[in-house]
């Protein structure tokens, strides 16, 4: 069975995001790119929830094919490209990915039980707050891959909010990075 993955940048004190949505506070290099590797490496799907879906489709669909493109962004853009992408949306009618095909639309984040039935690697949830509280809370995520930034934002957007539900994990991996980043891996216990 295909597990479902968190990959999430988070400040020091739980927060994904300021106040307005900024994410400027993340330490994010090379270093880094390959821990988020260590995640993606191992899946070929990925969940957006539809605000972060906009983000990424005017982005990763040529990311790296810039001239400027940096190796994450080259590989990162050649992975995201060709996994599978679930976009949770209630209002989107289709999910364009740059030419390169649709995403697939889920409106009813249940349905992710059956797709996790399907065969395949396993399926990583990057960024979309709400998306990611709603899986967690719903009991859908197995592993988290957290990034936990050497920032205090005081406000903003929590990734554990609004979650009701008991979960306990076991530290799977954990490592430290020149920009003061920790980086955990978490399994459900």
């Amino acid at each position: 069975m295909r597990k479902i993955v968190l990959l999430e940048h988070i400040s020091l004190d739980g927060y994904m995001a300021g106040p307005n949505g900024e994410m400027n506070w993340i330490r994010f290099n090379e270093e880094l790119a390959d821990f988020g590797h260590q995640a993606t490496d191992r899946c070929d799907a990925v969940i957006y929830g539809r605000k972060t879906y906009e983000m990424m489709a005017a982005y990763w669909p040529t990311a790296g094919d810039q001239p400027s493109a940096s190796e994450h962004d080259k590989s990162h853009s050649a992975w995201v490209n060709e996994a599978e992408k679930f976009i949770v949306s209630h209002s989107l009618q289709s999910a364009p990915w740059g030419g390169l095909g649709d995403c697939t639309i889920v409106g009813d984040i249940q349905q992710f039980a059956a797709i996790k039935d399907r065969p395949g690697r396993d399926i990583v949830l990057i960024g979309s707050i709400d998306t990611a509280r709603t899986l967690i809370d719903a009991g859908l995520v197995e592993e988290y891959y957290l990034t936990v930034n050497p920032a205090i934002l005081g406000e903003g957007r929590r990734l554990f909010d609004d979650i009701h539900n008991k979960i306990d994990l076991k530290l799977a991996d954990s490592q430290t990075f020149s920009t003061g980043v920790v980086a955990c891996h978490y399994v459900r216990a």
